[in-house]
């Protein structure tokens, strides 16, 4: 149960309390449990319980466990620590329900290999969201590196004259756009930025530093790569 006391001063505290109750003693858990919250309502305090959602994360990725798992909350900066225990796995085949808060909200999925499976801008309904994650959702800049006989490069030419601050590359067909690759860095002015994929069609999204938003669609990678020079005739809106 999660409590969000409203002070008079509008200052918030989250009190996170979790109540076990067994046959023998769950009597007296309660009633510690009321007795706390009837100490907080004679302070003068505003007392919310927030509901929450069953999130429901099964491995589909054949061979590989699950060993971390990740939230994002929008206007927080970052990711969660890992949701799972200091010694649990999901191993394949295997699901794990968490329990969140509705909203819209960010997962970032860490298998054995250390490859990472991102999904953003999730909206988590008070029924709940299921993602069976599979090798086909893989994080771009896990697949083929340069060395590997599968990649094929995605050069990406910032021909804007502002940076480009936000990139997303996904398989064309696919209703969900991933990681923001340029987390930790944009692309500057007359720069670019390269990744290595497997051949097939990818839709390619940029925002740039005006919040621009700069779309190219259905663009071959083939076996000599792919090039999206990011011009003024991209800008959706």
């Amino acid at each position: 149960m999660i409590l969000l006391v409203y002070w008079a001063d509008l200052k918030t505290i989250c009190v996170y309390i979790k109540i076990t109750c067994t046959p023998s003693h769950g009597g007296k858990t309660l009633k510690k449990t009321a007795a706390f919250l009837l100490c907080l309502a004679l302070a003068g305090c505003e007392i919310t319980v927030r509901a929450t959602a069953p999130v429901t994360i099964r491995n589909g990725l054949g061979g590989w466990s699950i060993h971390y798992v990740q939230f994002s909350r929008p206007g927080v900066k970052g990711w969660s620590g890992d949701m799972l225990g200091p010694t649990e796995i999901i191993r394949p085949g295997a699901s794990r329900v968490f329990n969140v808060p509705p909203g819209s909200a960010g997962i970032r999925i860490t298998d054995s290999d250390g490859d990472t499976y991102t999904l953003m801008d999730v909206e988590i309904t008070e029924e709940g969201f299921t993602w069976e994650v599979t090798l086909e959702q893989m994080d771009l800049e896990h697949r083929d590196a340069p060395a590997g006989a599968a990649g094929h490069p995605v050069t990406i030419l910032n021909s804007l004259d502002v940076t480009v601050d936000s990139l997303w590359i996904y398989i064309t067909g696919q209703d969900f756009p991933g990681k923001n690759l340029l987390e930790a860095h944009g692309i500057p002015s007359g720069e670019e930025f390269i990744l290595w994929v497997d051949q097939g069609l990818f839709d390619m999204i940029a925002v740039d530093a005006r919040g621009r938003t700069l779309a190219a669609y259905n663009c071959p990678v083939e076996a000599d790569g792919f090039l999206w020079e990011i011009t003024e005739h991209y800008v959706e809106w």
